[in-house]
């Protein structure tokens, strides 16, 4: 459908970098905590704009830890079909949920450069961040 969803998805670490990736997050996460931890015992609870920016990096980088992780487990199924016999070469039809914002040419060069698991990691993005968005936008 749009080819800059294949680029986007394609700024997802590579196999070999996905734990560098995980760590640094979760080095992210945790000064994120210290520094909510020390405003709270500076200022208590109060909302104010640095708390809103705090609490909001704490769930950004959860996110993206959720979906490092996600990843993780993709890659682990595509790793099984490629070395199943019978569906070595092709793309199971029950992906296709997964990889429906994708032209069939990008999807069969990126599974051809072994990258398929962030296409499919990518649409949970796509499916998560537009969720939540109709959730904060529709109650008001």
């Amino acid at each position: 459908m749009l080819p800059g969803f294949t680029k986007l998805a394609m700024l997802l670490p590579r196999e070999g970098r996905t734990l560098r990736a995980f760590l640094w997050v979760f080095a992210a996460f945790g000064v994120l905590l210290l520094l909510t931890w020390l405003y709270v015992q500076a200022y208590g609870q109060s909302e104010t704009f640095v708390s809103w920016i705090l609490v909001g990096g704490l769930g950004i980088t959860f996110y993206c830890m959720l979906v490092l992780w996600g990843l993780v487990a993709v890659r682990r199924l595509v790793r099984f079909r490629a070395r199943s016999p019978q569906t070595r070469g092709k793309v199971p039809a029950g992906w296709s949920l997964l990889l429906w914002p994708y032209r069939k040419g990008d999807i069969e060069r990126i599974d051809a450069a072994g990258r398929l698991a962030e296409l499919m990691t990518f649409t949970f993005v796509l499916i998560s961040v537009v969720g939540l968005a109709l959730a904060v936008v529709l109650p008001h």
